[in-house]
């Protein structure tokens, strides 16, 4: 069973994306002084975490739909 990569690759793209940014909030939070980490953490970090699952589970719905795909196409 095959299952089609190209239309996952713009789900790939940003999952890559939505790491960096919520990485790139975690380096902020190590970078910034001890009065503005706590709006970091409140705010930033998690929006930034909660955009990167929902990215993941955005492309695991694509994932599902392709085996599903695949799966039909060589049960028929």
């Amino acid at each position: 069973m095959m299952i089609d990569a190209e239309p996952l690759k713009p789900y790939l793209a940003a999952v890559a994306k939505a790491r960096e940014d919520w990485e790139s909030v975690g380096a902020a939070y190590d970078a910034a002084p001890a009065e503005k980490r706590g709006e970091l953490f409140a705010v930033k970090f998690p929006l930034a975490e909660q955009a990167y699952y929902r990215a993941c589970e955005e492309l695991a719905f694509v994932v599902r739909a392709q085996v599903k795909d695949a799966e039909s196409a060589s049960a028929g």
